[in-house]
């Protein structure tokens, strides 16, 4: 039968996200990587925002330098949410 989107030839989900993780397991092997933040296509604008975009923001007002680096796929929608 067909595989659900996703999922590995045992039934393991190819790419799990956690709120600072994110765990590829192609067939066999296991690749965790770390982050500050990590999103799923589920998050929403407001989520990133307030856990990224408010806490830069603040400090821009004070003051300091800020940068946001925003880093994935082509057409990911990394400017619209920003």
């Amino acid at each position: 039968r067909p595989l659900p989107p996703g999922c590995t030839s045992d039934g393991r989900r190819a790419l799990e996200v956690s709120p600072t993780s994110v765990t590829v397991s192609p067939a066999k092997s296991e690749q965790v990587f770390h982050f500050d933040f990590a999103y799923d296509g589920l998050s929403t604008q407001e989520m990133i925002y307030n856990d990224l975009g408010a806490p830069i923001l603040r400090k821009a007002l004070q003051g300091f330098n800020a940068t946001i680096f925003a880093y994935g796929q082509t057409g990911s929608g990394k400017s619209h949410t920003m």
